[in-house]
């Protein structure tokens, strides 16, 4: 009409002008709040976002959860995607950040208020990085524009090594025998499907804000492996603040407390359940107030994840992600740890997957050592980690998953052994729960414990020491003291003993 293309003249009647252009109702939309009236894209797309979506989709998926999205000159090919044809030479909207103000908390829109959460924030950096300053310092080496770890330049969606198989069409046994046994990792599809946390969204950044607000997490370790914690809320400020969001290792909320009798986070154990395929676990007859921390929530922005580490006792992992994605770069048990985790390296996952993953790679080309296995995890996808195996893992984007160690029949003896060595006490009563509920297991643990040494342990200070000192200003902390005596050590020994698979 007057010369116009038919898309600008539809978008001259709903935005008032035919001048405003073809994008700009919609990214007025999108300010206010509303969803996109385009119809969602395909399912075999959006799953993948952002690294298999095109960018015309991805943004789509933005504006129709509520975010914000900014208009930018770029041109769709036709093959960008498989969902749907894109015409040519039309705006698309590139998905960015949305403010917490206008996504979780509108009283963050005071001045007085905003200033408090930042209070609270740097507080956090201060105990967990006390050799730098909260501020700009956490930024100091750029790894915000560090090339190798952005989702462009992350590997294939997977290894040809790992196999991606559909959980529902593997029974336990058949699992056991093919992956646990011969201590294989492999990518596990849809065990999630039937989780309120994926299917119904109860496990959304947004929803679990307004449940949890007040909780305090954890989502740090000071100098000496005592967890720093912080509120949900400023949490979620801290995840999608734009200058927060240029830390060079961001916070991780890493908590294996979530699930505590008493506290508010313990509801979310009905928004999910362990995968039929690895329902053995033969910790749990340890009890519960015993054995070493195995379940955690884990949720971060990009560049936020763990260095390279071996679970502990030998126990083998799952790991699951509800949104986002991650990349994981997994080694064999034989390969050396003075290549995998030399010391005096730092202790931070961008750090390793920029400086000690070039190494590796090399060392591989030589010779040395077996290739990395590296792939993508997306969300709604189960990765599995047998006992023993090295592995690293980084976020490409704002992400929650839920991770759980485990000991089966496959690995018990490794993991007996481990605990004998390492945790004698907890042994012993592991092994007089064995004898009522699995005695061919406790006479295999019977004949193992005539071959390992137990650990010896240092003796601590009784009084007057620091640790004395250390317990009488943790006070406030109710979970310090079985949290100091299940791992021990320093922050990086800490990290080792209780972060299981840090993802």
């Amino acid at each position: 009409r007057g010369g116009r293309a038919p898309q600008a003249a539809s978008g001259s009647r709903r935005g008032g002008g035919g001048a405003r252009g073809a994008g700009t109702p919609r990214l007025a939309r999108a300010r206010r709040g509303h969803r996109a009236t385009s119809s969602p894209p395909p399912r075999s797309c959006t799953r993948a976002w952002p690294a298999r979506m095109c960018q015309q989709h991805a943004a789509a998926a933005v504006v129709g959860r509520g975010g914000l999205a900014e208009a930018v000159p770029a041109t769709a090919s036709a093959d960008a995607c498989p969902g749907k044809q894109a015409p040519a030479a039309q705006p698309l909207l590139a998905p960015v950040f949305a403010p917490p103000s206008e996504r979780f908390d509108l009283a963050l829109q005071r001045s007085d208020y905003r200033a408090q959460v930042e209070a609270r924030i740097r507080d956090a950096k201060k105990e967990i990085k006390t050799d730098i300053a909260p501020d700009r310092a956490w930024a100091q080496m750029g790894l915000a524009d560090e090339p190798c770890l952005t989702a462009a330049r992350a590997p294939a969606r997977a290894h040809p090594q790992v196999p991606v198989l559909d959980g529902r069409r593997l029974d336990a046994g058949e699992f056991a025998a093919r992956f646990e046994r011969r201590r294989t990792p492999c990518v596990l599809t849809h065990l999630a499907d039937d989780w309120a946390a994926y299917r119904d969204g109860e496990w959304s950044l947004e929803r679990l804000r307004a449940r949890y607000a007040e909780a305090r997490l954890k989502v740090g370790e000071d100098d000496e492996g005592y967890p720093v914690r912080l509120k949900f809320k400023y949490f979620c400020y801290y995840l999608f603040d734009r200058a927060h969001q240029r830390d060079d290792a961001p916070m991780y909320l890493f908590d294996s407390t979530f699930s505590e009798d008493g506290k508010s986070t313990a509801a979310l154990l009905d928004d999910f359940r362990v995968p039929h395929l690895f329902s053995e676990d033969l910790f749990q007859h340890v009890g519960e107030g015993r054995r070493p921390p195995y379940r955690w929530l884990v949720i971060g922005g990009p560049r936020a994840g763990t260095w390279a580490h071996v679970d502990p006792l030998a126990t083998a992992a799952w790991n699951t992600v509800i949104s986002g994605s991650k990349r994981w770069c997994l080694l064999p048990p034989d390969t050396p740890k003075a290549l995998v985790d030399p010391s005096g390296e730092g202790d931070e996952a961008a750090v390793w997957f920029s400086k000690i993953l070039p190494r590796l790679r090399r060392a591989a080309d030589e010779g040395e050592i077996a290739p990395p296995v590296e792939l993508v995890q997306h969300a709604g996808e189960t990765i599995f980690v047998p006992d023993g195996w090295w592995h690293a893992v980084i976020n490409l984007e704002p992400t929650v998953a839920v991770t759980q160690n485990f000991c089966s029949s496959e690995n018990f003896v490794r993991c007996w052994r481990a605990s004998l060595h390492s945790r004698p006490k907890m042994a012993g009563k592991w092994l007089l729960r064995l004898r009522g509920v699995r005695p061919e297991l406790a006479a295999v643990a019977e004949e193992e414990a005539k071959t390992v040494v137990p650990k010896k342990r240092k003796s601590g200070k009784t009084s007057g020491g620091k640790d004395e000192k250390r317990k009488r200003s943790h006070k406030h902390d109710p979970d310090h003291d079985r949290e100091r005596s299940d791992g021990g050590g320093g922050g990086r020994a800490r990290k080792r003993a209780e972060g299981g698979t840090a993802v």
